[in-house]
């Protein structure tokens, strides 16, 4: 079970950080909104964590449950979903985002010895590795990079610099996935952030960054 304490270190953490980016900014209304989407996405995640310890669901209830906050990325991302261009994609593009995607798994792997998966997600990877797929693979990959890259980044590049918005972007991916694992996944989560930003803004294509971050989840299953 997660301790509450962490919900509100994560709250706390948030505010904080909104505090020293946007003092100063004259475009605050697009840093409130980024805020505002990033609160719904915690008080989802709230609300789903305190219905599945409360109640012994059996599985498809558990499946609809975990599925409800992806739901919520959807609606808050839904209008980017115009960034995901077929036609645009390069097979050597993929092929290299595909190695650079597995190489850098590895490198996590050996350098923090860790898994991006452990405590919450072991009882997703415990009802099969299909489900543990889609609930840690695919889905994951579609709505984190339609809601990160695709909204919270551009409002951001409206704000900053390429590197700070990238930078900033990141910071708030690793906050998101803050309370369900140790503090030392909030590095290789800021680093993978890093990388999945600069990815957007190199191919201007959100389906590279889905191709990253679904490879990513997929070698880290793998290793584990």
């Amino acid at each position: 079970m997660i301790p509450f304490s962490n919900w509100f270190i994560l709250f706390f953490l948030h505010f904080a950080f909104l505090f020293l980016i946007g003092n100063g900014d004259k475009k605050k209304s697009e840093l409130s909104s980024v805020s505002t989407s990033l609160i719904i996405i915690y008080s989802s995640e709230i609300l789903v964590y305190l219905i599945s310890i409360v109640f012994n669901f059996r599985f498809l209830s558990s499946l609809l449950i975990t599925s409800s906050v992806y739901i919520v990325f959807f609606f808050l991302s839904k209008r980017i979903f115009s960034e995901f261009k077929f036609e645009g994609l390069k097979v050597l593009n993929i092929f290299i985002t595909i190695i650079s995607a597995v190489c850098f798994a590895f490198f996590i792997e050996n350098l923090f010895n860790t898994s991006s998966f452990e405590n919450l997600d072991f009882y997703i990877i415990s009802n099969g590795y299909i489900y543990a797929f889609l609930f840690l693979c695919v889905l994951p990959a579609i709505f984190e990079e339609f809601f990160f890259r695709g909204v919270v980044l551009n409002k951001l590049l409206k704000i900053y610099s390429n590197t700070n918005a990238v930078l900033i972007s990141a910071v708030f991916f690793g906050f998101i996935h803050f309370v369900f694992h140790p503090l030392t996944s909030f590095i290789y989560l800021f680093l993978l952030g890093i990388i999945l930003g600069l990815i957007k803004i190199k191919f201007k294509n959100i389906a590279y960054t889905i191709i990253f971050h679904l490879t990513y989840n997929l070698m880290v299953l793998i290793i584990l």
